[in-house]
């Protein structure tokens, strides 16, 4: 069994070290690696087995390292690459690729040299023990990696096994399922388990492949029915069939399994996950899975779901995996690099917020013109599930809240907020009450209307407004209800046709005096929750 993983230096993988366990659920959003780490496992069988196969000799160098073998690209089948330095993150060759795995409490690990674009150098890590690799030389060891199948070919000839394990590494095994499933049609105890799984999942029957010019191989959608090419069967069913196919041919004790549920309908994924699970108990497979499938993360137990980011991470809620995987990418990309968030009913928000900052010339000002934010006014869900699931994937992200009022005098912030979200609600109604400032607002209306509109808006607001408003606008929140209401109002008397969304600009007119003070203090926590400066 595998215990621990250790790479360095490949693909999206500077340093990343990992323990695994006997059957474990990764999960994570797209391009977070979790096909890069399954390849990294098959990657390092494929350079062990070249390895053992051209036997170099032991004798170390004056620097104590192993003599080092030529690796062709060729040789190459479970990581696609048009070239070598393709290997190396950003593509800077420096330093060598290193896996190394604990198998059976043992360490073994290699390592590649850049040499060009087409050749590499491998050869043992320097603390790797000569009777450890004499070991291996004699009892080798080899996970099974089962990538998402591509499509069938029309026809197939047999194939040596190392064309069949290249291209299924490459996720070809569409074009080699026959000569998988003639592989294990060899074996009648094998055939006979492939067949049962067939039939308990679609109800299909398996005819026995025959080999000729070309592989002979059909299936029955009924007993005594006509036999049907493989090339007409549906994605999920041909899915299936290669991946069972692929680790019964391999007598491997680990399988390593990308996206098992790839086309598969969603009312059979979970019975697949059970299927393979209890099969992997049988057989005393270690069974790794990478999937996007909200069935299957809801299937398994808790103690195997893992989370994949800087490292694995253990979950305590499945539906918190779940959520990870709407994650946008390019959120993600955005809260790796910047590490803070701002939450805010809507776009004009950010605007208004942004004039403020300005105006106040506040340190803030700084991360609002270009923020990580997002809008929570028309999310499915609300900021403390949308943080929960960024921070499962960046673990040191902080995060701010700011959230209208609205109607229920007692909001406050949620006492069950996660650590590194700080959620802020507003006193008043919502943010554009705190644009209700008689004079900004009379000076916003003679930016876009003329004097006569400016005099019927100022009418308007001598009669409904509160006197007291003019003395100190600060004092309260003198409307209780919405203050984009109150504003529309307003250019309604002035006979001027404003969107909502434009009330924003009374913020940018605004002078620093006729902010109100809780702005300045919502500003102020804000810097501080998101660790800005001036």
């Amino acid at each position: 069994m595998i215990e621990r993983v250790e790479i360095r230096n490949l693909k999206r993988f500077k340093e990343f070290d990992c323990r695994l366990g006997e059957h474990l659920v990764i999960v994570g959003p797209n391009s977070c690696g979790k096909t890069t780490l399954l390849q990294a496992i098959a990657f390092w069988s494929e350079i062990a087995s070249h390895w053992a196969q051209y036997n170099p000799d032991l004798a170390r160098n004056e620097n104590d390292d192993y003599p080092s073998t030529n690796l062709g690209l060729q040789n190459v089948s479970s990581i696609p690459l048009p070239s070598w330095n393709h290997l190396w993150p950003a593509r800077d060759v420096t330093d060598p690729v290193s896996i190394r795995l604990y198998i059976d409490g043992q360490a073994l690990g290699f390592e590649l040299l850049f040499k060009d674009r087409s050749s590499a150098a491998l050869r043992p890590m320097r603390d790797v023990p000569e009777s450890l690799l004499d070991d291996f030389r004699q009892h080798p060891f080899t996970p099974v990696y089962v990538p998402p199948m591509s499509g069938v070919d029309l026809t197939e000839e047999v194939h040596p096994p190392e064309v069949i394990r290249a291209r299924l590494a490459r996720g070809l095994g569409g074009t080699v399922l026959r000569n998988l499933l003639l592989g294990v049609s060899g074996d009648s105890e094998k055939w006979g388990e492939l067949q049962g799984i067939v039939h308990e999942l679609f109800g299909y029957e398996l005819t026995l492949p025959s080999a000729g010019a070309e592989i002979l191989a059909e299936y029955r959608e009924r007993p005594a029915t006509l036999g049907l090419g493989y090339s007409s069967g549906a994605s999920g069913f041909l899915q299936v069939v290669m991946m069972y196919a692929a680790i019964f041919q391999s007598n491997g004790s680990v399988i390593l399994i990308d996206e098992p549920d790839a086309h598969l309908h969603i009312v059979l994924q979970d019975r697949l996950y059970r299927d393979l699970r209890k099969r992997a108990r049988r057989h005393g497979w270690q069974l790794i899975i990478a999937t996007h499938s909200e069935r299957v993360i809801r299937e398994a137990r808790v103690d195997v779901l893992r989370l994949l980011s800087d490292r694995l991470y253990r979950i305590e809620q499945p539906q918190q995996l779940v959520d990870t995987l709407e994650l946008d990418h390019v959120e993600l990309v955005m809260a790796q690099q910047l590490k803070r968030i701002l939450y805010v009913e809507g776009k004009t928000d950010l605007h208004i917020l942004r004039a403020w900052a300005n105006a106040l010339k506040h340190p803030i000002r700084r991360f609002l013109e270009e923020p990580f934010w997002k809008p929570m006014a028309e999310e499915k869900w609300n900021a403390k599930r949308h943080f929960k699931a960024m921070r499962l994937s960046v673990p040191g992200l902080r995060g701010v809240e700011l959230r209208d009022r609205n109607d229920r005098q007692d909001r406050a912030p949620d006492s069950s907020s996660p650590d590194g979200l700080r959620q802020l609600v507003w006193r008043q109604y919502e943010i554009e009450n705190y644009l209700i400032h008689p004079a900004a607002i009379l000076r916003w209306l003679r930016s876009i209307g003329d004097e006569t509109a400016v005099t019927r808006a100022e009418k308007h607001m001598k009669d409904r407004f509160p006197p007291a408003i003019y003395q100190d606008p600060f004092e309260t929140d003198y409307f209780q209800r919405k203050g984009k209401a109150v504003l529309g109002e307003v250019c309604e008397a002035a006979r001027l046709p404003v969107e909502e969304v434009a009330y924003y600009e009374i913020a940018t007119l605004m002078r620093s005096d006729e902010i109100h003070p809780e702005v300045s203090e919502k500003l102020d926590t804000m810097a501080v929750e998101l660790a800005t400066d001036g």
